[in-house]
């Protein structure tokens, strides 16, 4: 018999993933906004798509390191913008627990 994966639609259940969603995505708001903050400070930026040489400074090539700095400051946002959304539907299913 093969697996199959239900997925649990109770008020319970997806109240509690949506609290964990919005605890991940916090999380990863906060890495998002530190690596911003810390690479506008230093003027360097570890490039994640880059094989040879990630290191990137604003002053070798500051068109990509403004790209990857506005990238950071952009999935910092959209972190924040859904985990509030999964937050605000969190307590809005406390009513229906």
């Amino acid at each position: 018999m093969a697996f199959q994966f239900q997925f649990d639609s109770a008020p319970k259940a997806v109240r509690r993933s949506a609290g964990i969603a919005a605890i991940a995505l916090s999380l990863a708001a906060f890495g998002f906004g530190y690596a911003a903050v810390s690479s506008a400070a230093s003027g360097t930026l570890r490039d994640w798509g880059r094989r040879w040489d990630p290191v990137i400074t604003r002053e070798s090539s500051p068109e990509i390191f403004r790209q990857n700095l506005q990238l950071r400051w952009v999935a910092c946002g959209f972190c924040i913008v859904v985990a509030a959304t999964s937050f605000v539907f969190y307590r809005k299913l406390k009513d229906y627990v």
